[in-house]
Formats: structure tokens, sequence, C-alpha cells
């Protein structure tokens, strides 16, 4: 889980910009021991694992898009797209504040994303599939890590500090780094929570984050902080208004229903422990197994999720929530109702909150957070698990195979599709 900055500071003699020219370097970035730098030279046809550039501008951009890369999950949810090469340019066009390609100053940066997902943050990088105009060298290295978040960010930091301290060296002092660094690093406790909350939204706090802040403030003040930051992470952001008033019609709705979950559901305090590293759609698929163990639950029948939780509907808008629960109530308050496969869905994630977390207060949301990705693989096996589906498939799987085996799971086909990718064929990140 480790992701590496390694630099050797260079003579960056003919480079015109001082600030370039005082932080040129040799480069090695490393995730989780793949070097995301290792580069083909398209002149002598020679591989190498560093870049030579300067790091002025990578530092530069990691400054002006901080609390964007220590709190916005959004892009993560670009990588539901199947297609490798529709992802990629999804997830370039979308989230260039994400892209180290948008540190720009005519270098020829790895097309990598960084993306938080809570305490780990998803790494990703694509080869160049063809050699880039301009370009003297060519990316061969493609991957998808998690990583440390609090490791991501104290690299990130420590290359700012350095290319700040090389400039100083060289006496070259009020650059727009400087002054952008200033602002991230004074920041008192209040502004770096509303700098947090802007990001978790989507928002650059210092450029846009202004123009929604009276609602900001108001959900912050409004709403639990259990709840809070899963709220920032999956609405919508022209509907926070709206949406804080639903959390608390909704949070009464579930006080007025207080018939406790069945107790057979909740896994036991000395549940297997989990290894370091795991991705997030495993621990779900092993929380699910063991709560279909404990329910005594074989592998090709349904759970019974709707006489373990209760729905209830709370009228509210389209807003990126989903649901919400706690963990002392069978209730689930959503603000629609939705078709039966899809409830059952909404409800299966509820039950992981209530299961495995024992959440005091929870929302259901449409984010892509590593939590949330626990939380859809947990629900699609506890409703139709792998080894069922693969006791159910004939020779081939084709659109009858899955709708009959969805029918008999009482999930959405499109469940029976993902399970199937993701677990039989081995393809994650499909969740």
């Amino acid at each position: 889980m480790s992701f590496e900055l390694r630099w050797e500071w260079e003579s960056g003699e003919g480079v015109s910009a001082p600030e370039q020219r005082a932080t040129w370097a040799r480069l090695e970035w490393l995730v989780n021991d793949d070097y995301v730098t290792r580069v083909e030279e398209l002149r002598s046809g020679s591989s190498r694992r560093s870049i030579y550039c300067s790091l002025y501008p990578l530092a530069e951009w990691v400054t002006y898009n901080w609390w964007l890369l220590l709190a916005d999950a959004r892009p993560a949810a670009l990588l539901r797209i199947d297609s490798a090469a529709t992802r990629r340019d999804r997830l370039w066009s979308s989230t260039m504040r994400h892209n180290v390609q948008s540190a720009g100053d005519g270098f020829a940066w790895p097309d990598l994303a960084i993306i938080p997902q809570g305490r780990r943050s998803l790494v990703v990088w694509r080869r160049d599939h063809e050699a880039r105009r301009h370009s003297p060298v060519r990316y061969l290295t493609t991957g998808e890590e998690f990583v440390d978040a609090q490791e991501l960010s104290e690299q990130l930091a420590n290359l700012v500090e350095a290319v700040i301290g090389k400039l100083a060296e060289d006496g070259i002092h009020g650059t727009p780094l400087h002054e952008e660094w200033a602002a991230v690093t004074s920041a008192d406790a209040e502004e770096k929570d509303f700098c947090i909350a802007a990001a978790r939204l989507g928002l650059d706090p210092y450029s846009d984050g202004h123009e929604s802040a009276e609602a900001l403030m108001a959900a912050s003040h409004d709403l639990p902080a259990g709840v809070l930051d899963d709220f920032l992470d999956g609405v919508n952001v022209d509907r926070i208004h709206d949406a804080t008033t639903w959390v608390r019609r909704a949070m009464e709705a579930a006080q007025a229903h207080r018939s406790a979950p069945p107790d057979m559901l909740r896994l036991a305090d000395g549940q297997a422990e989990i290894p370091p590293g795991t991705p997030p759609w495993d621990i779900g698929w092993r929380q699910a197994n063991e709560v279909r163990s404990r329910l005594g639950l074989g592998p090709t029948e349904s759970a019974a999720i709707e006489t373990w939780l209760r729905p209830e509907v709370a009228a509210g808008p389209y807003s990126g929530l989903h649901a919400l629960g706690n963990d002392s109530s069978s209730t689930v308050v959503l603000p629609r109702q939705q078709r039966p496969e899809a409830q059952r869905f909404t409800l299966a994630r509820a039950l992981w909150h209530i299961a495995v977390r024992r959440d005091p207060l929870f929302l259901v949301t449409a984010a892509y957070t590593e939590q949330q990705r626990i939380e859809r693989a947990f629900a699609a096996e506890l409703l139709a698990p792998a080894e069922g589906i693969e006791q159910m498939l004939h020779a081939r799987t084709d659109d009858e195979d899955v709708t009959a085996i969805a029918t008999e799971f009482r999930v959405s086909p499109m469940v029976v599709y993902h399970q199937i990718r993701n677990q039989l064929d081995q393809a994650p990140y499909f969740i």
C-alpha cells in the first residue's frame, strides 16, 4: 500500500524559466512497487524507471488541487465504465484536477489519477498505447492500486516542501506555488473543515466552493457528524438544501419506528480479521458470506431481506441519497418508492451498516467511496452469491440464463452480470 516519490536534483542548464531550472530533477514514481515512471526512450528504444523534468509544475499542481486530492471521491464513479479506453477518456476529460497530466507546462507527465476513497486512495495510471506528439518517451505500465491516504498526502506534501526549499536555495521567492501553499498550510481548523467539505462536493474551495457555502454551512450545522461525510460525498451539489431537509425528516421517521432488527443478522465482534490492503469488494464479499453462513443460507437460497428490514418512504427529491437508517431500528427510510429488485439491493446495503458496522445513524448514497464499494459488494453477494450463480449457470451465459438466475434471487439481471464479471471472471472495478 505504498506511494513513493523519489527524486535527485539535476542541472537545469538551458532551461529558461528560473523556477523550472532550479527544480530540474530525475523523478521515480512508485505505487506498490510498480514504477509509474517506467518509460521507453523513443530515440534509442531503451527503457528506464525515471523521467527528467522540473518538479515545479508538479508541485504547483499538487498545491492547487490539494483539497480535492484529499477529499473528492466523486471521480471514482467513472471507474464503473466497463471499457478501459472509455474509462481512461472519461476519467481524463471529467477529472483533470485529479490527473497529473494537467500539471502541463510542456512536460510528458504520466496519465495518472489520484482519487481519495476515505482511509485509502485509489491511484489509477495508464500506459501510452502510442507515442505522444512531441514527447521523447512513452509510458509503459498500467495499474490501479489502493494506497494509504495519509502516506500519499505526506509524500505529496514532502514534494512541495522540497521544491520550495530548492527554490529558496536559488533565491527564488514569491511564486504562485509559494502563495498557494501558504494558503493551504496556514488554514485554521474551521477553514480546513470548510475546504474538506467543499472538496467532498467536488468543488475547489478557493474558486467555486463559496457558491455553495451557505447551504454547506447549514448542512454542517443541521446534520449529525456521523452522517455528514457520507452526505457530502453523495449529495448532488445543486440539491444540498433539499437533501438536508429530507435527512432531518427521514431521521424523524426512523425514530418513530423503533423495532430492533433481529440479532441473528449482526456479525459477532470476533469476526475474521481482514488483512491490510484487501480490496473493498473482497471485504464486502467476505462479510456477506459470514452473514449468509450465520443465517444458514445455502448458496442458491434467496435472502429474505424484506422480512428483516422494513422500508418506509418519506418523499424527497432525487439528490444522490438512497436511504437512511440506524442500527437500533429495522426501518430503513427511502426518499421514493423503488422497484422491488432495486429496493432489495438498497436494503441489503443498509443491512451492512447494521450487521457489520452497527452505525447509530447511516446513509446509503450514490457515492463511490471505499465504504460504499464495500456496501455494494456486500449487497450483491448477500442477495446473489457467486457460488450460487456458478451452480445455476449452464454452459453458456446468455441473457435468458442471467434473467432466470436474477428471478430466482429476486435481483436485477445487472447484479448477476456484475457478480459473474467481478468474481467468476475475476475482473474487478465494476462495483
